[in-house]
């Protein structure tokens, strides 16, 4: 039963399915019950009350501190498997048993600047992958999931100049609408070095892992970078993360006077995507995101990353320095040991033998 629940949501979305999933095991859990399956047929059976058991699970997520939009997710979840299973529910009685939080702003991000986009590229330079996907991610307005399923067919590189197009084919947009993008010029320069030989094998995927472990190195580059801040401290979400590009992505487009409409087409939001973006050649296209592409260059110019380069330098002079020292004070307790040996000088020869600090009469 909850499988046939969720092959049909997954239909839809993946995403959406393993929300669900998540979300009946964990009702199926507060409640008692061993599977879910068994949990829909103790309602049936008069064992439980449909109504007091998800008011049970509201409770239960409320008293975690979840969010209330997570908390109306998880009821929608449970709801919906109980009607696709054929539960009587009635709307009244459901308004008048069930309460849900009132839904308010927990979590709080925003895009980066121009600084901690050129900070976060500089600290995935062990990483090329990551680095070229933080970049594409700034400069395309992509879903990390649309990122991770585009194949090298699908980006423009034979382009020799210029921001380079980017084709999302229907099956992996949210629309599930064909819908072009574009890149830098500088994120095609590094997607081709990071691609290599393999630039020419079409089929290929171009990330070699899934948007689940995009998203786990892209934070990590992010924790490295010292940018792991929260501006609202009961929100579980940090300020900057994969999403967080996008919104550099649109405010930079914005600022350089492009019609919302077709930035809004650019990143695949449904409504857009009946406006003028559909009615404009690829051509005019690329020459409205020209209007923003030098806005989104970091790695080009004389002070790039010079910041942060001075940063990481300075700190590993600072290691070396505590380094250095202790190995001398080694070296000393070695050579000078007045209970064991006499001082040498670099040559061998015996030194005069140190009087200790005169030790004060008071």
């Amino acid at each position: 039963m909850l499988e046939d629940y969720l092959a049909r949501k997954k239909i839809r979305s993946v995403k959406t399915a393993k929300t669900y999933r998540s979300c009946l095991n964990q009702w199926t859990r507060v409640v008692g019950a061993a599977t879910p399956d068994e949990l829909v047929l103790q309602i049936k059976n008069g064992q439980l009350d449909p109504y007091s058991s998800l008011q049970s699970y509201i409770n239960h997520m409320n008293e975690k501190h979840n969010a209330p939009k997570t908390i109306a997710t998880c009821f929608a979840a449970c709801k919906g498997f109980l009607l696709a299973e054929d539960v009587e529910l009635s709307e009244n009685k459901l308004k008048n048993k069930i309460t849900l939080p009132q839904v308010f702003t927990v979590s709080t991000d925003r895009a980066p600047s121009q600084d901690e986009m050129r900070r976060m590229l500089d600290y995935a330079t062990a990483s090329p992958a990551t680095k070229v996907a933080i970049l594409m991610l700034a400069t395309s307005g992509v879903r990390i999931s649309e990122l991770t399923s585009l194949r090298i067919r699908d980006i423009e590189l034979d382009r020799p100049e210029g921001s380079v197009k980017v084709t999302l084919q229907p099956a992996v947009t949210k629309t599930k609408k064909r819908r072009i993008t574009f890149i830098t010029a500088e994120s095609a320069s590094l997607l081709r070095e990071y691609l290599g030989e393999r630039i020419d094998n079409l089929d290929e995927m171009v990330f070699r892992i899934n948007s689940d472990a995009l998203y786990s190195r892209i934070m990590r580059t992010i924790r490295r970078a010292g940018l792991m801040t929260k501006s609202e401290p009961n929100s579980k979400r940090y300020d900057l993360h994969p999403h967080s590009l996008r919104k550099f992505f649109f405010s930079n487009l914005l600022a350089a006077g492009i019609d919302r409409g077709i930035v809004e087409g650019f990143m695949g939001h449904k409504f857009a995507l009946d406006s003028a973006y559909l009615r404009l050649s690829d051509d005019q296209l690329r020459e409205l995101y020209d209007k923003a592409s030098d806005s989104m260059n970091f790695l080009t110019g004389a002070d790039s990353s010079l910041r942060t380069r001075i940063e990481k330098m300075e700190k590993e002079n600072e290691e070396l320095r505590v380094r250095v020292e202790w190995m001398d004070e080694a070296l000393q307790d070695f050579v000078y040991d007045s209970r064991l040996a006499k001082p040498l000088d670099p040559d061998g020869s015996e030194q005069p033998k140190r009087k200790s600090p005169a030790k004060s009469k008071d």
